[in-house]
This record gives structure tokens, C-alpha cells and sequence, in this order.
């Protein structure tokens, strides 16, 4: 592994000889004991990484300038880079906390890499590299590959945004230090750059994470520092584009359960009462119960119901002239059942339950 190590870092090019020597390295770290070896070698290793990753960036800002046989050629070539260098790097984070503690080494101030990145640069050459500032540079490229595949600059990329989303889920699963890496996620706002990314393709791939990421935010601990709060940005994304953009009834069912926990993360609104009331209705009962219950209790939740202090009157009431006209038109037993529960939720004395009689 010393050798292939020594054939990535070394070369002052990049080549297929690269390519192949990542490609092995990947295999290797496929095994549990390999990603412990390497660990002491990260320091070394993701300077390179960052380098092959962001020559790609930059050569993908500039591609619309000259288009020829041989520009076509490099960036095939730095695809390949690119993809096998990720790989790397997914294999180095897979069950393994002492790898993945490298990678959020600390909260990143990306504003500041610019400025400190010039007194740094002697540093290379000693080989020696500040691990805060690679780590922060190695996320600054990624979301910058986010940003440049989002407005369209790189149209060779569905592959490394899919990567990227496997790199992503890394920190999720299989760790005991799971809330470390949410907050290194949340101090980032990666999550700005997945949004617009999102559709019915890859909503499963990437769903989980931003859960985690988000539902980690919504925490009502005081503990959590401002910066990791759900932002107007996060809300906007859980109130809108998932169900807009995705109908439920189109998902299959882990995917449909990805997109109803996403939803569960939103403040009780009239809005998405009305729409999840909807889609309860247009879910067919025959492709999973286990969905339509969990729409059932997703719209309870989301109306606003008198007991709830974020909720207004005019609220509480906009609730519950959603569900009696929702009750006079549906044949559906669960949305019948939820507004029943909804009318049910908004008496609690002597007028409000006369406000209901006289609607009804």
C-alpha cells in the first residue's frame, strides 16, 4: 500500500498510471485493517486529493472557452481522477470514526480559507500540511463541485454528485460519533447546495442524510449554537420542493418514508395540512398501508391545533374549515379519520365548540 501511496503523491503529473494506482488503492481499503493502516497517511494523501479535485473544478469553469479533441480527452481523463479519487476517500470514511474524525477534523470557517491559504503554501513543500486548513479546503471543493454541477458548468458530473452523496452518508451510519459529524455538516450549510439539487432520482440517495443533518437542527437544545439552527433556507426546502417537486405517490415505500420524516420537520401549517391531506387521498392503499398511516399522522401533526403555543387562532380556525370541507367531499377513511381529529383538536370549551357547530 506504501508504493501505491508514493505513485499518487509523488508523480508532479497526472496520468493513467494515477488512475490505476487510485484504482488499487480503492480495492485495498476495502478491507477493515487497510483503512486503520492508512490513517497516519491521510495527512499526506488528501493535499494530493484536494489538488486532483480541484484541477477538476477549475478546468470545468473554463471548458466553454476551447472545445477540441484534446480538451475532450484531459477531461476524461480528470473524470476518471476524479471519480477514482472519491472512491478513495469513500473506502477511507467507511466504518471507520478515527477516519471520518480526520475529515471534520474542526468547524470550518470557509470564509478564511483564502486568506490563510498563501501562508500555508511553504508548508507543502516541507511536507508538512495544517490538517484544519486541507480539511476545510477538501469541503470547500466539494461544495464547489455541487455549486458547478447546480448551474449546469460541469455536464459530465451525474456520476460524481452521486459519489458525493455516498461520501456524504458515510458519517450517518455505523458511528458512535454521528451528532460530531452533524454539527460539522450544519456549521458548513452543505445542505444549501444539495437543495437545488434534489429530485424523484436521488432523493433516496441523498433523503437520509438531510434528515439526520436537519432533524438534528430543529433540536429545541439549548445546546445547539445559532449557526445550527433551521435557517428560512432549510424550512423553504421542507415546506416546498420535497412535495412539490416529488409526489409521494410516485415513491416507492423507503423513499416515500424519507420524504414524510423530511416533512415531519416542519412547523404545524394550514398549507401543507391541506396539501398531505391531499396526497393522502390520491396514495393508493394498495401499494403500502404503512405509507397512508404514516401520511395519517403526518397531517394530524402538521395541523394547527389549539394546544400548540406557535399557533394562532385564525390558524386553528383556518384548520378546521380545511377539514370540514375536506370531510363533505372525501371518500377517503383516512383523511375523514384525521379531520375528524382535527375538529376534534380545535374544541376545547363551550365557544369553540359552538364555532364548529355553526360551520357545520
Amino acid at each position: 500500500m506504501d508504493e501505491l501511496i508514493q505513485n499518487i503523491i509523488e508523480p508532479s503529473s497526472l496520468s493513467e498510471d494515477t488512475i490505476n494506482s487510485l484504482h488499487e488503492l480503492g480495492d485495498l481499503l476495502r478491507d477493515d485493517t487497510n483503512r486503520i493502516i492508512i490513517h497516519d497517511k491521510l495527512s499526506i494523501l488528501l493535499p494530493r486529493f484536494n489538488q486532483i479535485l480541484s484541477l477538476l473544478t477549475n478546468q470545468n469553469q473554463n471548458q466553454n472557452q476551447n472545445q477540441n479533441q484534446n480538451q475532450n480527452q484531459n477531461q476524461l481523463l480528470m473524470n476518471k481522477l476524479q471519480l477514482e479519487t472519491l472512491r478513495v476517500i469513500i473506502n477511507i470514511l467507511a466504518n471507520n470514526d478515527l477516519n471520518r474524525d480526520f475529515f471534520t477534523n474542526l468547524t470550518p470557517k470557509l470564509s478564511e480559507i483564502n486568506n490563510k491559504k498563501d501562508s500555508h503554501k511553504d508548508k507543502e513543500k516541507g511536507g508538512e500540511f495544517d490538517i484544519d486548513i486541507i480539511v476545510n479546503e477538501f469541503w470547500s471543493i466539494i461544495k464547489t463541485h455541487l455549486d458547478n454541477y447546480m448551474n449546469k458548468i460541469d455536464h459530465h458530473s451525474d456520476r460524481i454528485i452521486e459519489f458525493i452523496f455516498i461520501l456524504l452518508n458515510q458519517f450517518i451510519y455505523d458511528t458512535d460519533h454521528k451528532s460530531q459529524y452533524l454539527e460539522f455538516f450544519n456549521s458548513l450549510k452543505i445542505q444549501w447546495e444539495i437543495y437545488p439539487l434534489i429530485n424523484e432520482d436521488n432523493i433516496g440517495d441523498i433523503g437520509e442524510f438531510l434528515y439526520e443533518l436537519l432533524s438534528s437542527s430543529s433540536s429545541s437544545s439549548s445546546s445547539l449554537s445559532s449557526s445550527n439552527l433551521l435557517t428560512e433556507t432549510d424550512r423553504t426546502f421542507l415546506s416546498g420542493k420535497i412535495l412539490l417537486d416529488i409526489p409521494i405517490n410516485d415513491l416507492d415505500e423507503e423513499t416515500a418514508l424519507i420524504i414524510i420524516n423530511l416533512l415531519s420537520l416542519n412547523k404545524p401549517s394550514n398549507e401543507l395540512y391541506k396539501k398531505i391531506l391531499q396526497q393522502i387521498e390520491l396514495y393508493d392503499t394498495n401499494e403500502s398501508i404503512l405509507i397512508k398511516r404514516k401520511l395519517f399522522v403526518l397531517a394530524s401533526d402538521l395541523a394547527p391545533i389549539y394546544d400548540d403555543n406557535n399557533t394562532t387562532m385564525i390558524e386553528q380556525e383556518s384548520a378546521l374549515n380545511i377539514s370540514i370541507d375536506q370531510l363533505q367531499s372525501t371518500n377517503d377513511p383516512y383523511v375523514f379519520s384525521c379531520c375528524c381529529i382535527t375538529i376534534g383538536n380545535f374544541i376545547h370549551d363551550k365557544s369553540s365548540m359552538e364555532k364548529a357547530l355553526t360551520i357545520l
